[in-house]
């Protein structure tokens, strides 16, 4: 592939676009390079719902409500702030900041906070002895580089801190 290609097949790996075509142009005794994008019709911006129910026929249940929206050009460089809420056995709200940038948008930046709680139960042997909330909250901070449409590479920091609260049990 030439280096035209790639770079085309890079802008449409960012997933904003329907098609992408380019052709050579003659104007004016000059050659050049002609691009024509049409963004797909069903963005930019995009939401998810989703509802799952589990029951496990002795008397267990659980249900999950989960929705994920996802803003996409949010500022002139093609940054997306992605927010995720989940009710349930999962609680929880996160949301992220994605910022790519560089040529062909190859490289990007990502800022995220979040808040979730979820059950554990505690075993022992078959026999549950307790049952404990686990509450997370975390901040990350990164930055990485796409190595190919399909593969990223990156570092970045993270700070969380958990706690447990007892549910259902004896007292230790």
């Amino acid at each position: 592939p030439t280096q035209v290609d790639r770079m085309i097949e890079s802008v449409y790996g960012t997933g904003y676009y329907q098609t992408i075509r380019y052709q050579l142009v003659n104007r004016d005794d000059k050659v050049g390079l002609e691009i024509t994008a049409v963004d797909k019709p069903w963005g930019p911006n995009i939401a998810e719902f989703g509802f799952t129910l589990s029951n496990d026929f002795k008397g267990d249940s659980d249900y999950q409500l989960k929705a994920d929206v996802t803003f996409q050009n949010v500022n002139d460089a093609g940054g997306e702030l992605r927010n995720r809420l989940r009710l349930g056995g999962e609680t929880g709200i996160h949301s992220e900041f994605y910022q790519p940038f560089g040529l062909g948008a190859r490289f990007f930046a990502s800022g995220q906070l979040g808040y979730s709680a979820e059950d554990f139960p505690l075993f022992q042997g078959t026999e549950q002895v307790a049952d404990y909330r686990v509450y997370r909250g975390e901040a990350l901070a990164g930055i990485g580089m796409y190595l190919s449409n399909n593969l990223a590479v990156g570092t970045g920091l993270v700070y969380g801190h958990d706690w447990v609260r007892r549910h259902i049990g004896a007292v230790d």
